[in-house]
């Protein structure tokens, strides 16, 4: 699993607010309903999961 702080683009001692600002910048570059480009459409699915997984995991103060 990938580094969510680097997936997120965030420093270690990011806030929940940037947090937060950083996962809906990238959900809404990268959310497969946006993708227009059907070639693109899964690798964006998959990029996208990524992200999700990284904001449910840095967004948890336990799994912080």
């Amino acid at each position: 699993m990938p580094n969510p702080y680097s997936v997120l683009g965030v420093a270690q001692d990011a806030d929940d607010k940037t947090i937060r600002s950083a996962y809906h910048n990238l959900a809404l570059h990268y959310h497969p309903d946006k993708a227009r480009d059907p070639v693109q459409g899964p690798k964006s699915e998959d990029i996208f999961k990524v992200i999700q997984n990284a904001y449910e995991t840095l967004i948890d103060p336990e799994k912080r």
